[in-house]
């Protein structure tokens, strides 16, 4: 098994999914450091008050200059945008650490970034909860659960093995596949079926026979 050779593991985003990670990392053999950046201080602040995370800056530049992993934690639609950032700040910084994501989307991320960085690994843990915030983090969310992986052609093999040892400590397992047939995938097993309770919810509530009650 590879070990996990990162000291810094830095969060973009500091939610139930990333501070989950950050909790099962914290709980695990692993005794580096991790610290975050988000655009709203609150739930930095309230993560480091939980001590879900070390340490945290507003300044991304700051937390990248010390970062050997990084995890992108945002909604997929900001995903994509936020990596595209992270890139050009690293290019000026002259570091490549490795980067890594956890959206439930793979082309839409992908094809927003604009530009290649052979250090990043697409991920998407299948976990979650009825709850959202970091304030929820579960350190044990990930255990036993799958975490799919679609490295791209020219991902580094290294990146992808260091990814992968970052989730053997949260006892998750792994799986590799291609980002369409992930997305084709998660299509069918589960955005397709959350468009149509959503869907049927809102007819309902728009039943004038008040079948909710």
């Amino acid at each position: 098994m590879t070990q996990f050779q990162a000291r810094t593991v830095a969060f973009i985003g500091l939610g139930l999914i990333s501070g989950s990670l950050a909790r099962a990392l914290r709980a695990s053999s692993w005794t580096g450091t991790l610290t975050a950046w988000g655009p709203r201080e609150p739930s930095l602040q309230r993560g480091l008050e939980l001590g879900v995370i070390d340490q945290y800056s507003l300044d991304l530049s700051e937390v990248l200059a010390a970062a050997d992993m990084v995890v992108v934690g945002a909604p997929p639609a900001a995903t994509g945008e936020i990596l595209g950032s992270l890139v050009d700040v690293l290019a000026g910084l002259n570091r490549s650490p490795i980067v890594t994501d956890l959206a439930s989307i793979k082309g839409h991320v992908i094809d927003s970034m604009a530009r290649s960085y052979p250090n990043f690994v697409p991920g998407h843990p299948i976990a979650g909860s009825e709850h959202s915030g970091v304030a929820f983090a579960d350190g044990a969310l990930f255990r036993g659960r799958e975490v799919i992986l679609t490295p791209l052609p020219d991902t580094a093999s290294d990146a992808t093995e260091q990814v992968k040892a970052m989730w053997d400590l949260t006892g998750a397992y792994i799986r590799e596949m291609g980002v369409e047939e992930h997305d084709a995938l998660l299509a069918a097993s589960s955005h397709m079926p959350h468009i149509v309770a959503y869907a049927l919810t809102r007819a309902l509530e728009r039943d004038d026979s008040d079948p909710m009650v």
